[in-house]
């Protein structure tokens, strides 16, 4: 996920409800300084300020990364990606890999970003091949 994009997605959620950056802060949990870098792009929240974030905001996790019908579920130990149409399998795959850097606190090498997408998507579409029989 770009920095930027995520950036943007969370001003633009701030200003839908004309909530000043402290009021935002108290209201999600985090410091105003935190909002204000992740705002700015400056920093990268981690997974648990990002669920804080959604929460808060009202939206579903996967509104952070795409406005393509992709879910986020939450189950613990791992998290469930689900799609409604297997045109979206190759951006939720995206998605997939995004939140694993992000809960994992760690960034791939390209080269394994591609892979592990390539695994998520294989993955998405073996289920919708279930659907099909």
């Amino acid at each position: 996920m770009e920095r930027d994009d995520l950036a943007r997605r969370l001003r633009v959620l701030r200003a839908e409800r004309s909530w000043g950056l402290i009021e935002a802060a108290k209201k999600i949990g985090i410091s105003a300084n935190t909002l204000a870098d992740a705002e700015s792009g400056k920093r990268m929240p981690n997974g648990p300020t990002l669920t804080k974030l959604a929460s808060a905001y009202g939206v579903p996790f996967a509104k952070f990364f795409t406005d393509a019908p992709v879910r986020l579920e939450d189950q613990g130990d791992r998290v469930r990606v689900t799609v409604d149409s297997e045109e979206y399998i190759d951006i939720a795959a995206v998605v997939a890999t995004q939140v694993w850097e992000i809960f994992a606190e760690k960034k791939l090498a390209e080269d394994k970003a591609e892979e592990l997408q390539k695994t998520f998507a294989a993955a998405l579409r073996r289920s919708f091949e279930g659907f099909a029989e």
